[in-house]
């Protein structure tokens, strides 16, 4: 039923639901459409050039130590401070944890680092694409299904989502950013 023939029975009036669909924005109507192809997963869109990456870590975290929130502000994987970190400073170990004070939160609260996830993409291994512009991955754990997006351009570099190691993060640069670096290409085995 074409919509010239609902206007028609309706007395020249659209019908609700084609009303609705016109009054989504074009915006949301995008935002809409990109978290359904993310939400619903996207194995069958990444290159065959780029198979999923997986991987599966064994829990090493009991389950309660997840509930308590003070937990959340320490560093389970590195706890000491590296020697490279601040050498010779009174404030290091301090400071070590001030680096990333929500690391455990991010990798196994609301992370799936302790748990085997495979994640699919544009470039599932990297947080940005190879050459610079956009990237994409969602990182499947179970039923769920987790998005991940970043951009790396001249003035704007951004992620946000899980990341290739299962940890949560996000971040934004702004200014001249330095050329993305790209993998030097190989030489060729068979010169002619």
């Amino acid at each position: 039923m074409n919509q010239e023939s609902r206007m028609a029975g309706n007395g020249g009036t659209p019908s609700r639901s084609c009303i609705h669909v016109f009054l989504i924005k074009p915006g949301l109507r995008v935002l809409l459409a990109v978290s359904l192809v993310l939400g619903g997963g996207c194995q069958t869109a990444a290159p065959k050039s780029t198979p999923p990456a997986s991987v599966a870590k064994a829990s090493t975290l009991p389950g309660l130590q997840k509930w308590n929130p003070l937990w959340w502000f320490g560093n389970a994987d590195d706890p000491v401070p590296p020697d490279w970190y601040r050498p010779g400073s009174i404030c290091r170990r301090p400071l070590w944890q001030l680096r990333n004070p929500l690391h455990n939160f991010s990798f196994y609260v609301i992370g799936v680092a302790d748990r085997p996830f495979t994640r699919s993409g544009k470039f599932p291994e990297a947080v940005f694409a190879q050459d610079g512009g956009w990237n994409w991955a969602v990182t499947r754990c179970g039923w769920l299904r987790l998005p991940f997006l970043s951009f790396n351009g001249a003035r704007v570099r951004f992620y946000l989502g899980w990341r290739e190691r299962g940890n949560f993060g996000g971040k934004v640069n702004f200014g001249k950013l330095p050329a993305p670096k790209s993998k030097p290409k190989k030489p060729d085995p068979n010169p002619d």
